[in-house]
């Protein structure tokens, strides 16, 4: 473990079953996490060392180069993925994302005794948002009975929680998709996705003007006319 009083750092802990992607205004730009493959023993890390961004003040003067804690950065990348996250409730139920001070690998965040109550409870409150997302899932296929309804996310969380759901039978042949790159936001992607899960972007226009809905209802536009 790497002291927090050596240097300026903190390790950002994962127990997500999906990656993190994220982009911040700062210097370095980007933070990721790969996937934990085990929810329920595993745990992925991101050391964190203070970051810094510009302040410009005119077109005569240079740059203030002001440095930014690792610690507001750490808590900036879990505080941005939960609140923007279906279902979560702080505190009760959440993804499996906190930080701490100082450095540690994944190793030694699942060997500490100091970090075991914290990586226990991430779990309790993971289970519970998974649990969430699971019953979204129910409710969506009692009501339609369309596959294409549930999300990647919500098939992990069976997975992690062992459980088994009828919309989820075509979970194996799924998983031996290639899956290609996002042109904007470059996360993984099936390659017959309209939209992004990640950033939302429109990956097929032609296919989004002709199957999905607007507001004033169904684009025909794009369709033969009777």
């Amino acid at each position: 473990m790497i002291p927090a009083t050596t240097r300026d750092i903190s390790t950002v802990i994962s127990i997500l079953p999906i990656r993190l992607d994220e982009y911040k205004p700062l210097i370095p730009t980007h933070y990721y996490i790969p996937a934990c493959k085990d929810t329920n023993n595993g745990a992925e890390t991101l050391m964190i060392e203070r970051g810094s961004f510009r302040v410009y003040i005119d077109e005569n003067r240079p740059a203030l180069i002001i440095p930014e804690p690792s610690d507001v950065i750490a808590n900036a990348i879990c505080r941005d993925f939960k609140v923007s996250s279906q279902f979560n409730q702080p505190g009760e139920a959440e993804p499996g994302l906190f930080w701490v001070r100082g450095g540690y690998d994944k190793k030694e965040v699942l060997s500490s005794n100091e970090l075991k109550p914290s990586l226990v409870r991430a779990r309790e409150m993971q289970n519970e948002w998974f649990t969430r997302l699971i019953k979204e899932a129910d409710d969506s296929w009692s009501r339609n009975r369309m596959r294409k309804e549930i999300s990647d996310l919500q098939r992990l969380a069976v997975k992690s929680l062992a459980l088994k759901r009828d919309w989820d039978i075509d979970l194996e042949i799924s998983s031996a998709v290639h899956f290609i790159k996002c042109k904007f936001c470059r996360a993984d992607v099936h390659p017959e996705a309209v939209i992004c899960m990640h950033c939302r972007g429109v990956l097929n226009m032609e296919r989004f003007k002709s199957e999905f809905v607007s507001a004033d209802g169904p684009v025909l536009a794009d369709r033969p006319a009777k």
